[in-house]
């Protein structure tokens, strides 16, 4: 963080210990109150969807949403800021995060559940959240509050996702002959792709980071599904080396490139269902 630590913040002295429980603003004790997951998952929402979640929830402001939603989910108001931040640092939002504290394992999981969930369908599990459907959410709040073995690789991951994109986009120029201001940013509409560009019309860069030169990447079913059909019109940029210097490399038609295998994951998914009929 910059200047100042909150009281807070588990790497503070006065906060060792104290597993990040609800803590007290005042004295900076924990008051023994483990923060749900239904607090995790809108916090989660508040940092990914940033101002998309403030408009569609008809919140003008921050401090309106952090009062109204600290009040349905009954948690200190201060509470929903400090957990919004502690997601930021994964995501593009313009605000910096919790850059000096290891993510703890239950924020990961969320992290982990709801990377292929789209938008519009994590927009609707908040709006169900706050409206206490616990009916229809008991499944995924399950699956959050009982995080698997192994999910602190995520942040690692993650983060060098978000650094690969942020070179690709200052240098896109240098790694495809196209400007920053020629670009399309879908990285939240769970389309399959991140970025598009206006100098290739119809063509899908996905962007991937290595911290080293060469190492695995992954792919999410709609991703590779997206790479099938598209097949040389679908660009996988790898950007490697983010540890050191960065480089980057242009791998068309990954179908053909690259030898995948398949793994079976299990993950937090959502389904959208209606009624239909053939006659009138």
């Amino acid at each position: 963080m910059s200047a100042g630590t909150p009281a807070t913040d588990p790497s503070c002295p006065r906060c060792k210990g104290v597993d990040w429980k609800l803590v007290n603003t005042e004295t900076g004790a924990a008051s023994g109150r483990r923060l749900g997951p239904n607090a995790l998952v809108v916090a989660y929402a508040m940092s990914r969807l940033d101002r998309t979640l403030l408009n569609a929830l008809g919140y003008q402001t921050w401090t309106q949403a952090f009062a109204n939603t600290s009040a349905v989910l009954g948690v200190p108001h201060n509470s929903m800021k400090l957990l919004r931040d502690e997601f930021d640092v994964f995501f593009p939002n313009g605000r910096r995060g919790w850059v000096l504290r290891e993510p703890h394992p239950s924020r990961l999981a969320v992290l982990r559940e709801f990377e292929s969930v789209s938008d519009a369908a994590l927009l609707e599990v908040v709006k169900r959240t706050l409206a206490n459907d616990h009916e229809s959410l008991h499944e995924i709040m399950e699956i959050v509050a009982a995080p698997a073995v192994g999910v602190a690789n995520v942040a690692e991951r993650l983060l060098t996702c978000r650094r690969a994109e942020e070179h690709f986009i200052r240098s896109c120029q240098e790694i495809i002959d196209a400007p920053p201001s020629s670009l399309a940013d879908l990285r939240h509409t769970a389309c399959g792709f991140d970025f598009s560009s206006d100098r290739f019309p119809g063509v899908a860069i996905e962007v991937k980071g290595l911290k080293a030169v060469s190492g695995g990447i992954l792919f999410t079913e709609r991703e590779w599904s997206e790479a099938q059909t598209r097949r040389r019109d679908y660009w996988v940029i790898v950007v490697g080396n983010l540890a050191v210097e960065p480089m980057a490399r242009v791998f068309p038609d990954p179908i053909r490139t690259f030898e995948a295998k398949c793994q079976i994951v299990k993950s937090t998914s959502t389904v959208w269902s209606a009624m239909a009929s053939v006659v009138g």
